[in-house]
């Protein structure tokens, strides 16, 4: 068993859900979520965001945070203590909003792989 902490890191300019981070495919592997942080780079403009998950088992999307609205030139830390466990292939998405130029999305996880 091995554990690994990654970052994933993804520019986000247009409002095309977008795939941030997905799981290890292997059965049983798991990444867990243990930060994830919103910024909107923008210096005029806010912006809004939608986090979901993809269970990938069961074919189905759960919006985390749907349309939240992230003011010009700030962040929004979405963990914030909680964590968010994926199952092998699940796939955290986020879809920018129409406003900003720009949003910028990090993902800390602990990668747990057998």
């Amino acid at each position: 068993m091995a554990n690994t902490f990654k970052n994933a890191l993804t520019g986000i300019t247009n409002t095309n859900q977008t795939s941030c981070y997905t799981a290890p495919s292997s059965s049983g592997n798991v990444g867990i979520v243990v930060g994830l942080l919103l910024s909107n780079d923008d210096t005029s403009n806010d912006t809004t965001a939608t986090v979901a998950i993809t269970d990938t088992s069961a074919s189905a999307t759960t919006n985390i945070l749907k349309d939240v609205t992230i003011p010009q030139n700030t962040a929004l830390e979405v963990c914030r203590g909680n964590k968010f466990v994926l199952e092998a292939g699940d796939i955290l998405k986020v879809t920018k909003g129409s406003g900003g130029s720009g949003l910028n999305v990090t993902v800390s996880v602990l990668e747990i792989t057998w």
